[in-house]
């Protein structure tokens, strides 16, 4: 799963959001997570596992993965109190 994956759709609290239209998660190691759904790009010490990726920091947030296809995964997270969907696609971009 490791790779940079682009929303591709986003909901909050149940209701589609376009605030987070150019956001992504970004695989950078097996313990790094790069993403910019905060508002600008950071990064966070992450565990990955099969099922979920773990960030530990500034906030806990497990982000719990359903695997739709190769390039394709549904991400649902809970951050801040808020419930949060992402639709992400693998961004091919970078392989090319």
């Amino acid at each position: 799963m490791k790779d940079k994956w682009m929303i591709v759709e986003a909901s909050r609290n149940g209701s589609p959001t376009t605030t987070l239209e150019d956001g992504f998660f970004d695989l950078l190691s097996d313990t790094t997570l790069s993403t910019n759904i905060f508002g600008q790009e950071d990064v966070f010490p992450v565990v990955i596992t099969e099922k979920s990726w773990v960030q530990s920091s500034p906030e806990a947030i497990q982000y719990d993965l359903d695997v739709l296809h190769d390039d394709t995964l549904a991400i649902s997270c809970n951050i801040r109190g808020l419930s949060f969907e992402f639709l992400v696609a693998r961004d091919t971009t970078s392989l090319e």
